[in-house]
């Protein structure tokens, strides 16, 4: 058995069944809950699509790119993410992109935040892609979370007012530290 001042404070201590105070190994974030594994990636994701229009067919397919990651601040845990989005149909219309993070905790959607360029802090992407800007949100204390990052374009074209649009989902699978607690 270990003497409980030799065990770190922010580790998990269980009572074995002879009453021995044991630890896990594994820290333990904010009253017990998560501990999220600190992360930093990249995506760059091509959905391919067809529009029956002349001069665009296959380039109606789109590409989005960015960066998402899940960091701690101050015992709290947080996804952060930005993205931009390209179509060769650009060139054939108006087009505009939109972004959302979904969060899933235990399968369950909790909410959905939207991509937000602001006036401060946008992450540069290159000439070409339009920049949707970033989220960034608390992850919860307690179950298993995913993150989908849902993307769509929409275009206006051709002196009719023709239109299309188009839908991409990204999952982010929220590692946790052991077990997630529930």
């Amino acid at each position: 058995s270990r003497d409980e001042k030799t065990v770190p404070k922010n580790w998990q201590v269980w009572v074995s069944g002879k009453g021995e105070k044991q630890h896990k190994g594994v820290r333990v974030g904010q009253n017990g809950g998560n501990v999220y594994a600190e992360i930093s990636n990249s995506f760059n994701e091509t959905k391919y699509d067809y529009m029956f229009s002349e001069n665009v067919g296959l380039n109606a397919m789109f590409n989005m790119i960015g960066h998402y990651s899940v960091s701690r601040v101050k015992d709290k845990y947080y996804f952060n993410a930005s993205s931009a989005g390209t179509t060769s149909a650009k060139s054939q219309g108006d087009v505009t992109f939109q972004g959302n993070a979904i969060m899933m905790v235990n399968g369950k959607m909790v909410s959905s935040t939207p991509f937000v360029y602001s006036q401060g802090y946008n992450t540069s992407f290159p000439d070409g892609f339009s920049n949707l800007g970033g989220v960034s949100f608390e992850l919860p204390t307690s179950g298993t979370v995913m993150i989908n990052l849902e993307f769509n374009y929409h275009i206006i074209f051709g002196s009719a007012g023709q239109n299309h649009s188009s839908t991409m989902t990204i999952p982010v699978y929220i590692r946790t530290v052991g077990l997630p607690r529930n």
